[in-house]
C-alpha cells in the first residue's frame, strides 16, 4: 500500500485523491520498452525466470497525485511475475494517465 500519511493533499485544490479500481497497464510504455526486444542471445534461464513485460498488465489504481504543472500521476499496484510464473514481486508504480486504461476502455 502507498503510505500517504506525510502528504497534505487537502485544500482548495486537492493534490491527492484516493481511488480503488482495476486498470490495465501498457507494459511497453510503463517499462520504457523493456520486454520488447528480440531475445536472440539471451540465456534460457533469464528468458524463463526474468520479469515478464506484457503489452497489457492487470493492476490496481490506488491514487491520483497532482503534479505542480497541473498534470496527474496514477499510483498503481502491480504484481510483477517471472515468465515461468514461479516468482512474484509487488510493485508500486507512478505512471501518467497515458500509460494505463480502464478495462472497459481496452480494445482486444
Amino acid at each position: 500500500m502507498f503510505d500517504t500519511s506525510e502528504w497534505d493533499g487537502e485544500g482548495l485544490h486537492p493534490t491527492l485523491i484516493e481511488v480503488d479500481r482495476p486498470v490495465l497497464v501498457d507494459g511497453l510504455q510503463a517499462f520504457f520498452g523493456a520486454g520488447g526486444a528480440l531475445m536472440t542471445g539471451v540465456p534460457l534461464g533469464i528468458r524463463t525466470a526474468g520479469f515478464r513485460v506484457d503489452p497489457w498488465m492487470p493492476a490496481r489504481q490506488r491514487l491520483w497525485l497532482r503534479v505542480r504543472d497541473g498534470s496527474w500521476l496514477g499510483g498503481l499496484e502491480l504484481e510483477g511475475r517471472s515468465s515461468n510464473g514461479y516468482s512474484r514481486i509487488p510493485m508500486q508504480l507512478w505512471l501518467p494517465p497515458t500509460a494505463f486504461v480502464l478495462p472497459s476502455q481496452h480494445w482486444h
